[in-house]
């Protein structure tokens, strides 16, 4: 199989910035920390596969229509952070969303606005899957 992978940089080395994030078994990981033998038969999902999913692509829009634009450099850190969480808890609370922001330290973006989007998020894409739209 031939993928490119495009979005991985492990930058800091240190598992602090978020550029690096994968999904491996189904739990958010700091790639740049992560032994090789460790993901040996793993399941590991990185942006690019993330980001073809109809809850990445929810986020995306809550971001357009809620004027928020995460800088390149955090962008999809932030996006597989927000889609996991709400693949975990599709109607996560303040402090959940706060949390789960915190694993993408950048200053580019309010967290409190961001929270704000992704309740928004979830609350559509919730509607949508029991065609409940208003």
């Amino acid at each position: 199989i031939d993928i490119k992978i495009t979005v991985l940089r492990p930058d800091c080395r240190g598992g602090t910035c978020g550029r690096c994030l994968i999904i491996m078994d189904g739990r958010l990981c700091h790639s740049c920390l992560l032994p090789a033998f460790k993901a040996q038969g793993a399941d590991i999902s990185t942006y690019e596969r993330v980001s073809e999913s109809p809850v990445a692509l929810a986020v995306e829009k809550g971001f357009i229509e809620d004027g928020q634009h995460p800088c390149q450099f955090c962008r999809t850190a932030k996006i597989m952070v927000l889609t996991d969480l709400l693949i975990k808890s599709p109607l996560p609370d303040r402090e959940e969303i706060l949390d789960h922001l915190e694993l993408v330290p950048c200053p580019c973006t309010d967290p409190e606005a961001l929270s704000s989007t992704v309740q928004k998020v979830a609350e559509h894409i919730n509607r949508r899957k029991f065609n409940r739209e208003k």
